[in-house]
């Protein structure tokens, strides 16, 4: 064969995702199997990735300085500050959609997580953050959930992990990242700090102690620091009960030089990542983590809101919204000044590891003005890592948040008592007033004008759409889900010609069942269905679900199909499912007809590859469906002979600037064969759609 060179500049750009979350947070899946990244980006991905290896780090001797300087925080993993930028990537067009990958290698550490700054996502841009075995995957990270241009991902334990950025050519001219922080997770042989590293004494919330207490284990998370460090924390409920994210946690968690004050820097909360849910799948009763990690919700980002170093506690509120979210509480409080005297439980992530519920029955210790004293768990036990996190009294109420203490030195097997703990924890009844100011108290967050002295945990309101979110022409019901104690419910629809509005359905009502039916069989649309809670003198609480009514709209694809496509005999081309609005999931089903067959027949999919077989016209169709009926979309092939047979050009990817293509032997006339250099042609870079970028 014969090498060309084309040398060239290539336009590097990265599609939108029709799919619109609801929930201001980002999910990381784990699991034991290679779940495909295709499965979430919805169109083919390149294997083609450049890894960049990190240097090593030496573990043992940063942990060894954490020591030296007596840091309260256990460190999670080592920040290498770099500067990635789209240009250390590659991308990969196919139709409208393009796809920016880069890859990091770390043997020597446990895990990987990345800081982002200069972060513009246009509107429907995605991003993934993955291993590159595909058993974890934290994503899709979208527009609104990057807050000053800044972005932390949660930790993925892999040596190899892939950072995947999918949008339009159209919005990839303003899309920009830069990758500042690579962060390696600490590994050694002991002292680790993740699924499964913590004591073997603690009791996993999923043993029969955490029966009972849903709503406050689903309050509690894990806070990771600026890609380093970690701690404890919860959400915590307001005199309004209007959902608003406040999180509690200790004041030694923000105060990195530890001198009791806090810097604005220390302040700056943008780089925090909070993972609810996280939680060992079959745990042993008292033992180590185990099982599935399943899915966990993580928040990236918080505004600091008060704090006092006196009770050690730090209220801060997360971006992003809570609301809609059916997995996610709110804590309750108690502050009044009698101490607790039956049983107090505490809700924490030790070492890193799956959340972890310990019990003690005794009366606390008021030796610390400041502080409650556990004097011994009588089940589970505190770790670091435990630090921030809530103290519960015998009504399931905050009193405190874990400062410090003792550390075990082991624990009954068989029941989980521990044998030293002495465990302090921040009184809240002292931080509600704390400093004085509303920067140094919580009374000015939480409570109102008439605050009472207890409040109850709540979950997140959330609707129920019962199986799906498609609306026909037989009634259907949505339920606003666990309403907040105390407030109106009223709900509405937008679009309303497109509903009925007799024999039960409506398209507005008050109280938490909306009945909802299409106005016809033709009827289709996107539409939304909103509830409101309100209560006077709060601000109202708004839940807003996408629905869809009727059959699915027309599929939008890459090209078009309203031109047709020239094509030459055994010539391949792809088409591309850009848009499925309305429909169930984001895949088709292809047919085809007449001058052309299909790639992988009868495999429903987001794409289809199509060959010209003879001269004249080929045709091909693209459906979507949901359950109220289906849509399709075609398009046509002219096939002709100014191809035939068409050269197989095999293209070396990633390309930077020289394109190498090897073109086969039977192109070339057989009396040009041995004298290559003097052979001459047209040769034309094309991209999938036919387009010439250069020749």
């Amino acid at each position: 064969m014969q090498n060309i060179q084309l040398r060239t500049v290539i336009v590097l750009t990265v599609i939108s995702s029709m799919i619109q979350l609801m929930h201001a947070q980002v999910l990381t899946r784990s699991s034991s199997v290679n779940q495909g990244i295709e499965n979430f980006v919805h169109t083919p991905v390149s294997k083609d990735i450049i890894y960049h290896l990190q240097p090593d780090i030496d573990f043992e001797g940063i942990l060894e300085e954490d020591r030296r300087k007596g840091n309260p925080i256990e460190r999670v993993a080592v920040k290498v500050d770099q500067n990635y930028n789209l240009k250390d990537g590659i991308w990969s067009q196919y139709g409208e959609i393009m796809i920016w990958q880069i890859g990091f290698s770390a043997p020597r550490a446990r895990s990987l997580n990345f800081l982002f700054s200069n972060v513009v996502f246009p509107e429907g841009t995605e991003m993934y953050v993955y291993s590159k075995d595909g058993k974890i995957i934290h994503g899709p990270v979208l527009p609104e959930l990057i807050y000053d241009k800044v972005y932390a991902t949660d930790i993925i334990e892999s040596t190899d992990v892939v950072i995947l950025v999918k949008t339009s050519v159209k919005s990839s001219r303003t899309l920009s990242l830069n990758i500042n922080g690579v962060c390696q997770g600490v590994k050694k042989t002991t002292d680790l700090r993740a699924f499964g590293d913590a004591s073997d004494c603690n009791l996993d919330v999923n043993c029969s102690q955490g029966n009972g207490w849903q709503n406050e284990r689903d309050a509690v998370a894990f806070v990771i620091k600026n890609g380093q460090d970690h701690c404890s924390g919860a959400l915590i409920n307001n005199e309004c009960q209007d959902l608003r994210p406040f999180f509690l946690t200790a004041f030694h968690c923000l105060d990195a030089n530890q001198d009791q004050q806090l810097s604005a820097a220390e302040q700056n909360l943008n780089l925090y990542v909070f993972r609810f849910k996280y939680e060992a799948g079959t745990p042993t009763c008292p033992g180590n983590s185990s099982g599935s990690q399943g899915t966990w919700i993580t928040y990236s980002g918080a505004l600091f809101r008060a704090a006092n170093a006196a009770s050690d506690f730090a209220l801060i509120e997360l971006n992003g919204s809570i609301i809609n979210q059916p997995n996610i509480s709110i804590s309750g409080w108690n502050r009044n000044t009698t101490m607790p005297t039956q049983i107090v439980t505490g809700i924490h992530h030790p070492r890193g590891d799956a959340k972890k519920i310990s019990i003690d029955n005794e009366a606390l210790i008021t030796t610390n003005a400041n502080m409650w004293i556990v004097e011994r768990w009588d089940a589970g036990l505190v770790e670091p890592g435990s630090s921030g996190s809530p103290l519960f009294d015998s009504n399931r109420r905050i009193i405190g948040q874990l400062n410090g203490g003792n550390q075990n030195i082991g624990c009954n097997s068989t029941t989980g008592e521990s044998f030293i703990d002495n465990n302090r924890y921040g009184r809240f009844n002292l931080s509600w007033t704390g400093g004085g100011t509303a920067s140094t108290r919580l009374s000015n967050w939480l409570g109102g004008s008439n605050p009472p002295l207890t409040l109850n945990s709540i979950r997140s309101s959330w609707i129920n759409i019962n199986g799906s979110n498609f609306i026909c022409t037989t009634n259907k019901t949505f339920t606003l889900t666990d309403p907040i104690p105390g407030k109106s419910i009223n709900w509405s629809v937008s679009n309303p010609t497109l509903f009925a509005t007799s024999g039960g359905a409506a398209t507005s009502g008050t109280g938490t069942v909306a009945t909802l039916r299409a106005s016809s069989a033709g009827a289709t649309g996107s539409a939304t269905l909103t509830f409101t809670l309100t209560q006077s003198g709060c601000d109202p609480v708004t839940l807003v679900q996408q629905i869809w009514v009727g059959k699915p709209g027309l599929p939008i694809t890459s090209p078009s199909g309203t031109v047709p496509i020239e094509l030459g005999v055994s010539a391949y081309h792809t088409v591309y499912l850009s848009s499925a609005p309305g429909a169930a999931a984001f895949i088709a089903n292809w047919s085809v007809t007449g001058a052309i067959s299909r790639v992988g027949v009868n495999i429903p999919a987001t794409y289809s590859t199509h060959v010209g077989d003879y001269v004249g016209t080929g045709n091909w169709q693209v459906m979507t469906s949901n359950t109220c009926g289906t849509n399709s979309n075609f398009g046509q092939y002219n096939v002709t002979t100014n191809c035939n047979p068409c050269p197989r050009v095999i293209v070396n990817n990633p390309v930077r600037d020289v394109l190498i293509v090897q073109i086969p032997d039977y192109v070339i006339p057989i009396s040009r064969r041995k004298d290559y250099q003097n052979s001459s042609g047209i040769f034309a870079l094309m991209n999938q759609n036919g387009g010439i970028v250069k020749k």
